[in-house]
């Protein structure tokens, strides 16, 4: 358990202070093995806190490319809207999907 909680922090560090290219990158990875997690385990309860830590420090341009890439209706990304809420993105990005989905 502390393992995982340090190399969460590590991660997190890594994706605060890169690129917003990166940090965007590093959360399609998570997204991606998140919704290739087969059933409930400890790994997926893990990936579900990091990706919830890693989306709020995206850029909002970067929030929207997320939000279009796996959209909250889409069924098979009901495991990442279920770690971040629809209501999730900053108010930029939220105005902006708002427009385009008809609603935050």
């Amino acid at each position: 358990m502390i393992t995982s909680l340090l190399a969460m922090d590590a991660w997190c560090f890594l994706a605060r202070y890169g690129t917003a290219e990166l940090c965007a990158h590093h959360v399609t990875v998570v997204a991606h093995l998140i919704r290739s997690c087969p059933g409930e385990c400890y790994q997926l309860t893990n990936l579900s806190v990091l990706l919830r830590r890693l989306f709020f420090f995206m850029a909002p341009p970067q929030q929207v490319e997320f939000i279009q890439k796996f959209p909250p209706k889409a069924a098979e990304n009901l495991p990442l809207w279920q770690c971040i809420s629809p209501s999730s993105p900053q108010p930029p990005a939220c105005n902006e999907t708002q427009q385009s989905q008809g609603g935050c």
